[in-house]
């Protein structure tokens, strides 16, 4: 899903693609590749300290940090081993920054409950997300852990492979994703995953587009398939083709602008509309400034169509 457009015009550009941060804009197509962030827990209990916490969470999906954490603290003088609450208080403190106070909750939670799958998962995927490679090696054994525990668990089998794919070890994340095609074989996001790796890595084109072929079936409106085929498309040179799916995603997706890019691009290679193609860059940098796909093709079309060489270099 990183992989960088393959219509950029003439003129020596080099393809990039989404900041490789895990920094994503609203349009980036690697968003498969990045993990789950939390496992909200199942609470059903009827005790005092049970519905504190769920007033919590009502109050943190309302953004009343100040509420949930009264109520956390409330369900934690109730119980002060309440796995459910610790878990969500953790997410809390993510979310407002205070990291050292979510690893001790984490901590907390697992040494009262060290086989507890969601915490396990729920920790690895706070490492994962706020530390990166950095905690790759903590990352790895609190997944490994949580899958001892529930090895079907699909959650954690994605973030596994995301990990994986972060490190560059294309062949374990392609493994992980296998597996969870034989726990679920309907999971198109990790189709879709599969089929970019075979795609950008493997350079197993037909398998790619047998797998494409496969999610879109199930799923004919998922909009990182369809841009995803549509790269391939474009790399076996068959623009037409691969136009016709970029604008089924982007009518699927509005904001994936990755895939207006190239719509932008089709416009100018294929209809010699350069005017036209002009005006969708600059659509698109009116809504994301940031996209370097955009920026680059309209330098190149500044520099080889308008011989604008400072607007090229601006």
């Amino acid at each position: 899903n990183s992989a960088a457009s393959s219509s950029i015009l003439e003129g020596g550009c080099v393809p990039v693609g989404p900041a490789a941060s895990g920094k994503q804009s609203s349009s980036s197509a690697s968003r498969l590749f990045g993990p789950i962030a939390y496992m909200e827990l199942s609470n059903t209990g009827t005790g005092p300290a049970d519905e504190m916490c769920r007033a919590g969470i009502a109050r943190f999906r309302q953004r009343d940090f100040r509420g949930a954490m009264e109520k956390y603290e409330a369900a934690l003088k109730l119980d002060s081993g309440h796995v459910g609450t610790l878990n969500a208080y953790a997410l809390l403190n993510c979310d407002v920054g205070n990291l050292q106070k979510t690893e001790e909750l984490y901590n907390k939670a697992l040494s009262l409950y060290p086989e507890h799958a969601e915490t396990l998962f729920n920790f690895a995927a706070y490492y994962q997300l706020m530390h990166g490679a950095a905690k790759f090696g903590e990352c790895e054994k609190l997944y490994a852990r949580a899958l001892e525990v529930e090895p079907r668990q699909i959650n954690c089998l994605f973030n596994l492979a995301a990990l994986y794919n972060s490190r560059g070890a294309h062949k374990e994340c392609f493994e992980v994703y296998k597996r969870i095609l034989r726990v679920n074989p309907n999971h198109v996001d990790s189709m879709c995953n599969s089929g970019q790796l075979l795609q950008s890595h493997f350079r197993d084109l037909q398998t790619a587009q047998a797998m494409y072929t496969r999610a879109l079936d199930i799923s004919p409106n998922h909009d990182t398939t369809l841009y995803n085929f549509a790269l391939l498309k474009l790399s076996q040179n068959k623009p037409l083709e691969a136009r016709e799916m970029l604008e089924r995603c982007v009518q699927v997706n509005p904001m994936h602008l990755w895939a207006a890019c190239d719509l932008a691009v089709l416009a100018h290679s294929i209809d010699s509309d350069p005017d036209r193609s002009e005006k969708m860059l600059l659509e698109i940098l009116s809504r994301d400034p940031t996209i370097p796909n955009a920026l680059c093709n309209l330098g190149v079309l500044r520099q080889t169509v308008r011989h604008d060489v400072l607007g090229a270099i601006e």
